[in-house]
């Protein structure tokens, strides 16, 4: 006699499993998809020597979470792979010629379509930073911006407020 709670059990395993294949492929299509809009943002911002600005600088959690649950896709968003982040970063550090904030690396990632995903994306950003940064020759300097630490960093003029404490926060 087979025991009809191994049997239930044996037939919610199976479903499961092929609700995890549905998932996982209907996973590959989106990411197939997603990568050839970045190519041709990146085609695009090649030919027109313009970045491509994001309208879109931040995720609705909320409505993520939802369409991801309906449509059976993992919740987690994968980030860009960090040597692509350097790649850009560097770029970016190179065009601007200074030192720049993390925030700022962060925007300007952003309007070249490149979005990072966590908790704390800037600080993700920076753990990747630190990650490859040897191998990129991206340095934090003390002041707590980002620069070429094959480069010496250009000296950043700063405008020093002379004004007692009281008056800058009346």
């Amino acid at each position: 006699m087979t025991d009809p709670a191994i049997t239930n059990a044996l037939a919610q395993r199976k479903h499961l499993e092929e609700k995890l294949a549905e998932c996982e492929a209907r996973a590959k299509r989106v990411r197939a998809q997603l990568s050839d809009i970045n190519k041709f943002i990146s085609q695009w911002e090649k030919l027109s020597g313009q970045p491509a600005f994001n309208s879109v600088t931040t995720v609705d959690k909320g409505n993520l979470s939802q369409n991801n649950t309906d449509s059976g896709l993992s919740s987690r968003l994968r980030n860009p792979k960090k040597e692509k982040v350097a790649t850009l970063v560097r770029e970016i550090l190179e065009e601007r010629g200074r030192p720049m904030m993390r925030a700022d690396l962060y925007k300007a990632l952003q309007s070249r379509g490149i979005q990072i995903y966590g908790n704390d994306p800037e600080m993700v950003l920076s753990t990747m930073l630190w990650r490859v940064g040897e191998e990129f020759k991206i340095g934090r300097l003390k002041s707590g911006g980002y620069w070429l630490s094959d480069r010496a960093a250009p000296e950043v003029q700063t405008e020093i407020d002379t004004r007692p404490i009281k008056d800058v926060f009346s």
